[in-house]
């Protein structure tokens, strides 16, 4: 059974309906610095602790131990990034840091933390340490 812990929580404004996405990787919007969900691989800040409309009170975790829905199989220890539909997904190989920019370069991946436990199949809710960095 998927847990949480919570480290350092943080209140924003949802900029977008977010009430289907509990657990969901958000980012921040770069024109209004509400929280919105995170596309594949985009930079996730934290992940989604509630379900606010917009215009809400959204609560995010930005370091500690999270549930997150699952895109797929995921292993135990995998770091994990954000994936399409408000879930994460194993990161694929590493590579070298690379120039800031608001997103990853190419090739490159916004890591949002690692799986403490495992999932066999999309949906699966599992706990996830978030400790975001880019590889």
């Amino acid at each position: 059974m998927a847990t949480y812990r919570e480290a350092l929580v943080v209140s924003f404004v949802a900029g977008a309906d977010l009430r289907n996405y509990p657990f969901a990787p958000v980012r921040l919007d770069a024109t209004t610095g509400r929280v919105v969900l995170a596309g594949a691989n985009e930079r996730a800040i934290g992940i989604l602790q509630n379900k606010p409309n917009a215009g809400e009170t959204a609560v995010v975790m930005l370091y500690g131990i999270s549930k997150a829905v699952a895109a797929g199989a995921i292993s135990i220890g995998s770091p994990v990034v954000a994936a399409a539909n408000g879930r994460v997904s194993a990161a694929g190989t590493f590579h070298n840091h690379g120039a800031a920019s608001s997103n990853p370069p190419t090739g490159q991946q916004r890591i949002l933390g690692f799986a403490l436990t495992a999932a066999t199949a999309a949906g699966q809710v599992i706990e996830v340490l978030l400790a975001p960095f880019e590889f």
